[in-house]
């Protein structure tokens, strides 16, 4: 959780300090949504995992609302892996229509590969095929 706030509050000065929000390459082809529904659904994850850790540290509580923690892990693991997917596939480029999400996930470190897709000012992989175009 701390390191996620840490992500969170780098992310947000790093927008801050190039006005990402109105120049980014994804704001300017509209897909930003996308990433602000990856946002909710990593936060489902995140919520999950939270009860799988509470539901096996307090067996004896029952409950009929909550899953079990077989259930519950798979939720969160199957959920995540589907988002993940999804945000892979989803943001692309309307000109080459290659996944730049997926681009960015491979070529990028981890730890900076939503910041490296959200400060983006152009298309990596059209970027790549046309380097004198740039």
């Amino acid at each position: 959780l701390q390191h996620f706030s840490g992500l969170m509050v780098g992310l947000k000065n790093k927008m801050r300090q190039q006005n990402t929000l109105n120049s980014s390459w994804l704001a300017q082809t509209k897909q930003s949504w996308k990433v602000w529904i990856f946002f909710l659904l990593m936060m489902l994850v995140l919520s999950l995992f939270v009860l799988f850790v509470w539901r096996v540290n307090n067996r004896h509580a029952t409950s009929s609302l909550i899953p079990d923690e077989i259930a519950l892990s798979l939720s969160f693991v199957m959920l995540g892996i589907l988002s993940l997917g999804w945000f892979w596939l989803s943001v692309k480029c309307p000109k080459c229509r290659k996944s730049v999400a997926g681009h960015i996930m491979k070529t990028a470190p981890a730890s900076t590969w939503l910041t490296t897709l959200i400060a983006l000012k152009e298309c990596p992989a059209c970027v790549a095929v046309n380097p004198i175009l740039s």
